[in-house]
């Protein structure tokens, strides 16, 4: 590259010394400790712990090269020859000042005054330190985009012929002494300011942490004060620092304020809107006995209003206002609240989010309002399934252990409480405590700034010094153990469940002693469980692990998705259970297996990238009270020490006589005498049969069960690419067989490919289908496409899963136009990946009963669309009018129940006989792989380009102007007691400017249906408005469901809203106007926060063939040209009634409303009575993806 020195080196050199290298933990730790000691003598305290890990990096460097010492050069040959080297390069006077720095006092001071047991070696260090051989950049890969970064040397990765050009063996080592050094100038610029800043806290006269103990003589990593005593900490501060990954460039910092809160703030000055979270350590566990679901309720209360900001709405109309967001939600030990907003508002937004801890209005007037919130919340999950079996779980436990609470309350529980306000404060001054707090800010403001606001706003959070409440012991009484519960489900599932409670594991999160157990358990691939059961045609997939219910419990879950042949066959299932288990205690608990998961993990953890402020503080704020603090990012990711006596004593509770079961299926609707409390669950309960007790309590190993064997998998290289930046997808190459498309990583760098494909096959079906298929092709072939999805990934599910493990994923899914495949992972063994997954693909062999399992589950999956929530059968009817080719379900079952795997292999080479390619690689790699690969697997596959007039081009129908049109229907599950309705607004084909007044639309308006429709008219608990695209055809949607409301009434009120919608939009400033534009500009302007996030943006810009990879740049530009009256001009033409509007609405009512004539009463508009007729009279948009 231009601009850069390629520098080549060897590879390190794997003798048994480097093999021994994480064996020699002690020697390591030892000189990291004397380093530290020394660099603390020479540099004071704070430097040493401002570049805590960065010494220690050194350290283990250290370590490295005395483990591989040998050579003739002399120290000062060496110097001579980097100082030749550096002089063409950028700054070479300050690089050898640096050299000079670290070899004329750095190492000789190191080499006299550290006591390591290696001494001897150490003495030697500066004539034997010459052949290392760059052996840190060989362990540490992320390094080399590090040393880039600080001396412009682009590194190519090995070339042994160029050995001996350079002696870069010194190069690891001289880009930390840069970074080191460069930190102390920067630290000692802020010396003064820092101690400003203690002497401030000092004076604020601060408790000592309770509880706090401080080893006599350490630093605080946050003041760097030394500790003089061993019993209280005088800086208020937390002694510890935050273990993160790799590419992490945030400061974090751990603070406790005044009434003992504790918080961390962390600096990202890349951060576009910053965020908050505070985590209360109470939940429904804490629930008095008469008000369950009191907790919930105040969490809801807390959102009407404070003293300081009381009007109602003002919290999230300022968020939205400012581009934020905001949410909470109650768990059983905690209740968790989160704001986002952008950054010149966050100081306005955090004095708001604290008043909710100090002082909360608790409205009388609104405590009604929000319990009907409560119950329509727990309404819309009475018919899911989920929710449902772990309501039984939760009441089958002992009613004195507070797992058997329910939690979300409703109606009766919260209803009928005399003076419920009192309850709410009650539990609000006796639970929200700083005590039970853990908080979290985060943003592009200053560390200092940060924790100021905190002191600001938190620190008057009152503390009742509250223990964190821990609810130990079994939940589960003995009569509930070795009993087995036949569960009526609502939709059409066949599930079985074994549960062993067993302590909590909570504490021993860095162990991770149930992880190993899960991962044999659960394991996939050949010779496991799964597979086994697989192969016997019982399951369609199985999962094993350990769920965190409770502080002071936990129970251990395997779950197996059964086929109709497998219920049949559950205590045979249940036998091979226990077996594998047998498998695991006899022949599993191996290191060797430890460590890989530790690796794996460890692997994810080094690579992993942010997530979004808003998300990242929700996480982080519920992990703090839960891991060590300097394990708050690392803590779920550890694997830090195989300690097998606790891996068996976990072990010891997955036991016949420990274990309770479910079994779910419809079959036992006819035998179900019991009904559950509160979501009206029916089930019956049987005694484990005496001769299965036998059987599992003495159960052998199954010799058709294997443990896994090493995965190959595993990447080691994580060597970066040169860098070459591009500001977008490339496309390098064009064929009449695909389209190839490049973009290497210039922001993440990353060791990682994500590959997507768009596998397009023609529109028009060829002779053998049409004569094969004679009435309606397209419809087998639609549903052929599903079976194929389905049926490729069922064979990939053995072969891929330690592919997985390692840290890729792959999908491969069915679409009306093409399929699509999408690989994602480390790029080091990508190429091959790929390969291997193409060949996979194109030599699918169809076996007749994996087909007719598989066919039986696509079935089962039809069928049980029909029982989900009304909204989504509304949007299910809108998607059907408005596509000019949507096929119904009944339409598809008719097709499916008929096909025969002889069909299905008809179809499959219709699939594979000509195509079209789209390809995107973005990632670590570059143009010349890129191509390579992708002419590779043309080569193997030699797949038949398609014409491109047999292009599928799907369109939509276009509504007519100035009219309403309605589509009406019945719930199909009679049980279903919400209706539902979905209003869609029709704009037209997507052009810039009025997609960017659609989404600015949406910005202002969304508030005003939310606090409208649910908070004041009580319609229902879901509410939901925004854009709305279908192929390229944009509209506004609002939806709502609602357990009370008839749909009518729910139109009725959708269209007073946007009436006031118009009303707001014309009342606004050309300030308020602006302030609004300007933060939907910050937004659109937000980075990608992973890798994943920019390919998918590229991705969707290609697949919909637009390529415009500077759409956020038009968005901008359009938006900026906007005036107040160009929206207000565009909402009364789309959504406001007049001659331009065009408006479908879909309407679902429930079975009682359809029957009392509801759904036959007169309206503004057409009611489409046959769809398929309705749409053959209207015209079609062009095709415009």
């Amino acid at each position: 590259m231009e601009g850069q020195r390629e520098i080549y080196f060897e590879e390190a050199p794997q003798s048994d010394l480097v093999r021994s290298y994480e064996k020699d933990a002690f020697y390591r730790k030892q000189i990291g400790e004397d380093l530290f000691d020394v660099v603390n003598r020479i540099m004071g305290p704070r430097f040493a712990m401002k570049w805590q890990k960065h010494l220690l990096l050194l350290s283990d460097s250290l370590y490295y090269v005395l483990t591989t010492l040998s050579g003739t050069q002399t120290l000062g040959e060496e110097y001579c020859d980097i100082i030749q080297v550096t002089r063409n390069h950028t700054k070479p006077t300050s690089l050898r000042r640096l050299i000079m720095i670290f070899f004329a006092i750095g190492l000789p001071f190191l080499v006299g005054q550290m006591k390591s047991p290696q001494l001897p070696l150490i003495q030697q260090a500066i004539s034997l330190i010459q052949r290392a051989h760059l052996g840190i950049f060989y362990y540490f890969g992320d390094y080399f985009e590090i040393a880039k970064r600080f001396s412009g040397i682009s590194f190519i990765y090995p070339r042994k012929q160029e050995a001996g050009r350079f002696p870069y063996q010194f190069l690891g080592l001289l880009v930390i002494v840069q970074m080191i050094v460069s930190g102390y100038l920067t630290l000692s610029r802020r010396n003064a300011k820092e101690k400003l800043r203690i002497a401030e806290a000092e004076s604020r006269d601060d408790e000592p942490i309770p509880d706090a103990t401080i080893e006599k003589g350490k630093i605080c990593t946050l003041c760097l004060e030394v500790r003089k005593k061993t019993t209280s900490t005088p800086c208020g501060h937390l002694f510890c620092s935050v273990e993160k990954p790799s590419l992490d460039h945030r400061d974090y910092k751990h603070i406790q304020l005044k009434n003992g809160l504790p918080c961390l703030v962390i600096h990202d000055a890349t951060a576009d809107t910053c965020a908050a979270a505070m985590d209360v350590g109470v939940g429904s566990f804490s629930d008095p006995e008469d008000v369950q679901g009191l907790a919930h309720l105040l969490e809801h209360m807390l959102f009407m209003g404070t003293e300081k900001y009381p009007e109602e709405g003002e919290y999230k109309n300022f968020l939205v206002t400012h581009g934020g967001r905001d949410n909470a939600y109650t768990s059983t030990e905690s209740t968790n609240y989160h704001f986002s907003v952008t950054s010149d508002f966050f100081e306005e937004g955090l004095d708001r989010f604290a008043q909710f801890f100090t002082c909360p209005l608790l409205r009388e007037d609104a405590i009604e309002r929000e319990i009907n919130a409560v119950d329509g919340e727990n309404a819309k999950n009475l018919l899911a399934d989920g929710n449902r079996i772990y309501q039984l779980q939760r009441s089958l436990s002992n009613p004195q252990h507070p797992f058997s609470k329910f939690g979300t309350g409703n109606r009766s529980t919260l209803g009928n409480v005399p003076d419920i306000r009192s309850r709410l404060l009650n539990f609000w001054e006796t639970y929200y405590s700083a005590s039970l707090m853990s908080l979290v800010i985060l943003g592009k403001q200053s560390l200092d700034l940060l924790e100021s606001w905190a002191h600001q706003y938190f620190s008057e959070i009152p503390n009742h010094c509250i223990p964190r409440p821990i609810h130990s012991g079994n939940p589960w009484p003995s009569d509930v153990l070795m009993k087995k519960f036949c569960i009526v489900p609502i939709k059409d599932i066949k599930r079985l469940r074994l549960y062993f409670p067993m302590p909590s594991v909570l504490q021993h999160y860095d162990k991770s002693p149930t992880g190993i157990i899960s991962h044999l358990l659960g394991h996939e691939g050949p010779g496991s469980l799964t597979s086994l059961l697989k192969k016997k045609g019982w399951a369609l997939a199985l999962e094993a692990g350990s769920n965190r219910s409770g502080i002071g419990f936990s129970v251990f879950k395997l779950n197996v998705d059964l086929t109709p042949v497998g219920l049949e066959n559950v205590d045979k299932i249940i036998e091979m259970a226990f077996s594998c288990l047998k498998l695991i205690e006899t022949s599993g608990i191996q290191e060797w297996i430890y460590d890989e998961l530790k690796s794996t993990n460890s692997m994810t953890f080094r690579f992993k990238l942010f997530s979004s402020p808003y998300a990242y503080v929700k996480d982080l704020s519920s992990s703090m009270k839960d891991y060590r603090p300097d394990h708050v990012i690392s803590g779920p990711y550890l694997f830090q020490l195989f300690d097998e006596p606790l891996i068996r004593s976990m072990l010891s509770y997955l036991t016949p006589a420990n274990c309770f079961v479910f079994v779910i299926a419809q079959k036992f609707e006819e035998s179900a005498n019991l009904t559950e409390k509160w979501y009206g669950t029916k089930y019956f309960v049987e005694e484990i049969s005496q001769s299965l007790q036998e059987v599992i309590r003495d159960v052998e190993h199954n010799s058709e069960l294997s443990l896994p064997v090493p995965n190959i998998f595993i990447p080691t290289d994580f060597t970066l690419q040169p860098l070459i930046k591009a500001i977008k997808p490339d496309l390098i190459k064009e064929t009449p067989l695909y389209k190839l498309w490049h973009k290497q990583d210039d922001k993440f760098f990353l060791p990682k490919v994500n590959v997507s494909i768009k596998w397009r096959i023609p529109q028009t079906p060829n002779s053998e289908i049409s004569t094969r298929f004679p009435d309606r092709p397209l419809l087998w072939e639609s549903v052929g496409k599903a079976m194929y999805e389905s049926l490729v990934e069922d064979s990939l599910s053995e072969w891929g899963y330690d592919i997985l493990l390692a840290g890729f994923n792959f999908s491969f899914h069915s679409l009306p136009d093409s399929f699509n495949l999408s690989v994602g992972g480390y790029s080091e063994k990508m190429p091959a990946l790929i390969l291997k997954l193409f060949e996979k693909i194109r030599n699918f062999k169809l076996e007749d009963d994996r087909f007719y399992i598989l066919k039986e589950k696509k079935l089962k999956g039809y069928a049980n669309y029909r029982l989900n929530r009304p909204d989504s059968h509304a949007q299910y009817h809108v998607s059907q009018i408005l596509h000019e080719i949507r096929w119904t379900l009944e339409e598809k079952e008719s097709i499916l129940t008929q096909m025969t795997p002889d069909d299905m292999r008809h179809l499959i080479l219709r699939f594979q006989e000509k195509s079209h390619w789209e390809i995107l690689v973005h990632g670590n790699i570059s143009s010349t792989d890129t191509v390579s690969l992708v002419d590779t697997i043309v080569f193997n596959l030699k797949p038949i380009p398609m014409d491109p007039k047999d292009f599928p081009s799907p369109k939509v129908i276009q509504l007519e102007k100035g009219k309403n049109v309605y589509c009406r229907s019945c719930n199909f599950n009679s049980k279903e007691k919400n209706c539902a309705i979905f209003n869609y607004y029709e704009i037209g084909i997507e052009n810039t400017r009025e997609d960017v007044m659609l989404d600015l639309a949406h910005q202002l308006t969304k508030p005003i249906f939310f606090d409208q429709l649910r908070t004041k008219e009580q319609l229902g608990y879901l509410v939901w408005s925004g854009p709305r695209s279908y192929e390229g055809i944009q509209g506004f949607r609002i939806e709502v469901v609602s357990p009370s409301a008839v749909p009518a009434k729910i139109n009725e009120s959708i269209e007073n809203c946007i009436l006031m919608c118009q009303s707001h939009l014309q009342n606004l400033t050309d300030q308020e106007f602006s302030k609004y534009v300007d933060v939907l500009v910050t937004q659109k302007m937000e980075d990608f926060k992973k890798l994943r996030d920019e390919t998918d943006f590229y991705w969707n810009e290609i697949s919909d063939r637009r390529y415009q990879f500077d759409r956020v740049s038009r968005e901008v530009e359009q938006l900026r040209c906007l005036k107040k009256d160009d929206l207000v001009q565009f909402w009364n033409t789309y959504l406001v009634p007049g001659s331009m509007r065009a408006k479908l609405g879909a309407q679902m009512f429930t079975v009682a409303q359809w029957n009392s004539g509801l759904g036959k009463e007169p309206t503004d508009g057409e009611i489409i009575q046959d769809i398929n007729t309705f749409k053959a009279k209207m015209p079609k948009y062009p095709c415009v993806v």
